[in-house]
């Protein structure tokens, strides 16, 4: 699980400067116009969502108002804040990728194939190439189009799409391409 979605294939010298030992296979790029309006509507959300858990009448300490609110209200308003804060931090590495990377969504370096699942996951995961079967298509994937992932092992993965620039033909076939340079 990759925390920050560093390029892989950067090596970083024992001084201040990097080089890069080999290129990466950008397979699929974040579309930016997308990625900023999912990032500002989700933000909008989670502040609502901040409010709605903070928000207390006045004169009314929100410890006391809280305790009004009955069972569960404690572990509700502690859950939407650690979730929020994950999430936030999904957030934050779309964004890294979409300045700092080029957009870089998916990528395949030194044999593996490096991707964020925006439904499943917050971080990066990588799995290597010479262990993926096949790719499939799927519109059934959150009424948005993605591509699954089937493993030798039997096990799925998935790659959201809806937030790529590229059409889900032209990803599956840079995917197909990148697994048989591995093969």
């Amino acid at each position: 699980m990759l925390l920050w979605a560093k390029l892989p294939g950067m090596h970083w010298k024992t001084g201040t400067q990097s080089t890069l030992v080999s290129n990466p296979m950008v397979i699929a790029h974040f579309s930016k116009r997308k990625s900023l309006i999912y990032t500002l509507s989700f933000l909008v959300a989670c502040v609502l969502m901040y409010v709605a858990t903070l928000y207390h009448p006045p004169g009314v300490s929100v410890s006391e108002y809280l305790h009004s609110k009955g069972l569960f209200r404690y572990e509700f308003a502690v859950a939407a804040w650690v979730c929020g804060a994950l999430l936030i931090v999904r957030q934050i590495i779309i964004l890294n990728q979409v300045i700092a990377h080029g957009s870089s969504a998916i990528w395949a370096a030194h044999d593996r194939l490096y991707y964020l699942n925006i439904f499943s996951g917050i971080f990066y995961r990588s799995v290597l190439l010479s262990d993926i079967l096949e790719f499939e298509l799927r519109t059934d994937i959150a009424a948005r189009g993605g591509v699954v992932i089937r493993l030798r092992n039997g096990q799925e993965r998935m790659i959201s799409t809806w937030l790529l620039l590229e059409p889900t033909d032209a990803v599956m076939a840079r995917l197909r391409a990148a697994q048989s340079t591995a093969i």
